[in-house]
């Protein structure tokens, strides 16, 4: 049995941390002895309760050199044979550490985002030294990839894109426990931290362009930007048009009840709502950011893709949508037949497992293990 070192901030919401979550019960429990490290012992995601968790504190900037010795630390006392980390920040600190203890255990990391988002000038010299030391690097996206390769330097041979894990049957189920309800106006379902990079407020300027009559939005989330958007749906006299349903642990009979789900990022890796839209059968509208949406819809058989940062282009997509309910459904079908056939969490994890133990590995553009056909 190899033991296996994972480490993530935290398991609380977010979509890596729910990647993480997801691999951790679905990787194979009689190849791995799984143990799991976090900077904050916060658990919205469930784990087995088998799985030994170790805490090491980092909540300030100055926590980061205490972080790398104490991590060390666990490196060289669990002697692991294998280490994955995730979140770009928390894979510099892993792979320092890994040096630190000279340890000898293969290192895969996974990139979430695209670097040229999240690395700064100022930090290349160290993404460079961690990333190029790394056995294999595991993106969410081609286009992160890409990225990878091109702002960091990181060897073509090492990327490997792998799609998320999706729990479709868990989706469904839950998707199923409720039905939100509404009125007879088309309702849109936006969820996602309100954040800068999700951009809710070109949405809000989109549906204050939207001439159909009867729209109605449904905003799932929280953030530091509530207020602002809030404020900014009074001065577009649309807050009557708007419901705020705050954090929803389950967000997914949201999702199903709606009409149509729309992202408004101006950057993502691969939006997991987008595959949890998909799964739900509510159709989706998405900016198309670097990266993800593009790899995720086919425009007007799956999805449909505006340009990012286009208020008119989105409210002109809506009304169309909002007009055409038959090619709405066929629309949804479609997506959700893509979704069945190509996210699953068990064929994902096996991917992930063979890039872990270094077994016959994966095309780096398609994810797929060598000898395993689409």
């Amino acid at each position: 049995m190899k033991k296996l070192l994972i480490i993530v901030p935290s398991l609380n919401s977010g979509g890596a941390e729910r990647q993480c979550a997801i691999l951790i019960k679905h990787i194979d429990p009689t190849i791995y002895d799984v143990h799991l490290c976090v900077w904050q012992p916060v658990f919205e995601y469930k784990i087995p309760s088998h799985i030994p968790v170790h805490v090491i504190p980092r909540r300030r900037p100055v926590d980061i050199l205490k972080a790398i010795y104490k991590l060390a630390i666990l490196i060289k006392n669990l002697n692991p044979d294998l280490i994955y980390s995730q979140i770009h920040f928390t894979n510099l600190i892993t792979g320092t550490a890994i040096r630190l203890a000279r340890s000898k255990a293969r290192f895969v990391c996974r990139l979430t985002i695209s670097p040229k988002f999240v690395v700064p000038t100022l930090q290349l010299s160290w993404a460079r030294f961690v990333y190029r030391r790394a056995n294999a690097i595991v993106t969410c996206s081609r286009g992160v990839a890409n990225e990878a390769e091109t702002h960091i330097g990181i060897s073509a041979s090492k990327l490997f894109a792998i799609d998320n894990l999706a729990e479709i049957d868990f989706i469904i189920k839950q998707a199923n426990i409720k039905y939100v309800q509404r009125d007879t106006q088309f309702t849109i379902v936006h969820v996602g931290r309100l954040v800068p990079q999700k951009n809710q407020l070109m949405l809000l300027h989109a549906i204050s362009k939207v001439c159909h009559p009867a729209i109605r939005l449904w905003m799932i989330g929280e953030g530091p930007m509530l207020k602002e958007l809030m404020d900014a749906a009074i001065q577009l006299k649309i807050d009557d048009r708007i419901d705020w349903w705050g954090r929803q642990p389950n967000p997914f009979p949201y999702i199903r009840s709606a009409d149509c789900l729309i992202l408004s990022s101006d950057f993502e890796g691969l939006p997991n709502v987008i595959i949890e839209a998909m799964i739900c059968k509510t159709p989706v509208i998405a900016t198309d950011c670097p990266y993800g949406p593009s790899e995720l819809i086919e425009h007007a058989k799956t999805g449909w893709l505006v340009p990012v940062r286009d208020a008119a282009a989105l409210a002109r997509q809506i009304e169309k949508v909002a007009a055409d309910p038959d090619g709405l459904s066929i629309v949804a079908q479609n997506a959700h037949n893509e979704a069945l056939k190509r996210f699953n969490a068990q064929s994902q994890a096996l991917k992930l497992e063979q890039l872990l133990s270094g077994g016959p590995g994966c095309d780096p553009q398609t994810g797929t293990p060598q000898g395993e056909r689409q």
